[in-house]
């Protein structure tokens, strides 16, 4: 198979699959955190407590990624801004379908990108929004464990009144088709 000159390659880690500490330094509970905890949910009760322990690798992790000998110029990171973890208070209160976290996601990107302004040239909105819908709230393996496809209905509509990338200064840079 050949790729396109142009084709971008990535390398990506996924917050609670990867990082273990959940809580550390003042973080709260994610809907990951609490659903992992939950007897029976995850394969052999696994959970996220230490994880790949990245959030205290992250030094060896990013070393390893340089080892793959990447091409500078066409290597930046492009994070997403949602991976399938979402604050447990937002979950306690409807999660993605509550209107209101939509609102809370929206100043959370304005903070981060405000708070990285000049770092990060495209930025995600979504990991797999698809995940996020069938198996969060159609199938229910992952959070909220939802087994409800009316619910996975309303939530696929207000993904897909989302941008799925954008750059840093806000243009939407979705290819869809429509």
């Amino acid at each position: 198979m050949t790729f396109p000159s142009d084709f971008t390659w990535g390398v990506a880690t996924s917050s609670y699959q990867i990082e273990g500490s959940p809580l550390a330094d003042g973080a709260g509970l994610s809907n990951w955190h609490r659903f992992a905890l939950e007897r029976g949910r995850i394969v052999n009760d696994d959970h996220g407590e230490t994880a790949c322990d990245h959030y205290r690798r992250s030094h060896d992790d990013v070393a390893l990624i340089k080892e793959l000998r990447a091409h500078p110029t066409l290597c930046h990171p492009a994070p997403p801004l949602h991976h399938w973890d979402l604050p447990a208070t937002l979950e306690d209160h409807g999660g993605w379908l509550n209107r209101d976290t939509a609102y809370r996601f929206a100043d959370f990107t304005e903070i981060m990108t405000r708070a990285l302004d000049g770092q990060i040239q495209d930025w995600y909105t979504f990991n797999e929004p698809w995940v996020i819908m069938h198996e969060g709230y159609v199938n229910g393996a992952h959070p909220p464990g939802l087994h409800s496809a009316p619910s996975g209905s309303i939530l696929a509509l207000r993904l897909g009144d989302m941008p799925l990338c954008f750059d840093a200064e806000g243009n939407a840079l979705d290819r869809r088709t429509s």
